[in-house]
């Protein structure tokens, strides 16, 4: 509206401006020396002059009343704390109360972990894993002065355990290589509980080629073989499985125990036991 009337009221331009907290104290300082009588004036006038630019006067002598010792400081301090304190309740429950209460409940929560005792003996045998075993049943080296008999009696007695089924040129993939791997083509897919090989070299190479078929459905297998004078029974393990060394070589040893004794009733379990024992006594010795 201003605008519009700037030729009737005669002015050319205008602003606007918001005084600062300096600028009003300097009027209230100017409206003081201009109301009071001459000597309340001069001393007016030299006080406003002193509080307006000496602005980083003390309000309170360093010589004064107000300074005390250390000691009174410090007495002072304590004085004003334990005022402060006796006003506020709740505060003073908070800080000593509430803490004092979280400990209790954690220390209360401590007492509920179950005892380490709890922990129970695990069985280990090849059922474990659930998994397809193999098994040469013939030696795969033979010697003229070692009798067969007992190492294939011992294979035919792990064969009872589980169901098996002969291994066929169906089982081995069509592999060939890709880019970055060995890309295969599976013939057969049907994951027998047992699977019976015709000799080491058989072997190898359909665990190397059925290794993405098997993955973690493979953890073991048993072979034989004549060396010297003496039956070498041979008991494969995946070491993925962390009780695949201690159940195969169980079952094992139960069939050398059927085959010796002809009691196929007999049998020998193997446990893990928890070790009961914390993180401080296990050491270099314990272990």
């Amino acid at each position: 509206m201003l605008e519009n009337q700037q030729e009737v009221l005669g002015f050319s331009d205008y602003t606007l401006e918001c005084s600062g907290l300096e600028q009003i104290l300097a009027d209230i300082c100017n409206q003081g020396e201009q109301n009071g009588d001459t000597e309340t004036e001069e001393w007016s006038e030299s006080e406003s002059k002193s509080s307006c630019v000496w602005e980083n006067v003390p309000l309170v002598d360093s010589e004064g009343p107000a300074r005390g010792s250390l000691l009174q400081q410090f007495t002072a301090l304590l004085r004003a704390k334990r005022l402060h304190y006796m006003r506020n309740r709740w505060l003073s429950f908070l800080m000593v109360c509430v803490p004092a209460l979280f400990v209790c409940v954690a220390m209360g929560f401590s007492k509920v972990r179950p005892p380490a005792d709890n922990e129970l003996p695990l069985m280990l045998t090849p059922s474990l894993y659930d998994t397809t075993d193999f098994l040469i049943p013939s030696p795969s080296l033979y010697s003229d002065r070692v009798d067969p008999s007992f190492a294939e009696h011992v294979m035919e007695v792990l064969m009872r355990e589980k169901n098996a089924r002969n291994w066929t040129e169906m089982d081995n993939p069509t592999c060939e290589c890709g880019e970055t791997r060995q890309v295969c083509h599976f013939h057969n897919t049907s994951l027998p509980q047992t699977m019976l090989l015709p000799n080491v070299t058989t072997l190898n190479d359909w665990l190397i080629k059925t290794q993405e078929l098997y993955i973690e459905k493979r953890y073991g297998g048993f072979s034989t073989s004549l060396v010297g004078d003496a039956s070498v029974l041979v008991s494969w393990y995946n070491n993925k499985g962390h009780h695949a060394l201690p159940a195969f070589i169980s079952q094992l040893n139960s069939a050398i125990l059927k085959a010796t004794t002809g009691n196929y009733h007999a049998n020998i379990t193997t446990y893990s036991h928890p070790m009961k024992i914390s993180k401080e006594p296990l050491s270099k010795d314990t272990v």
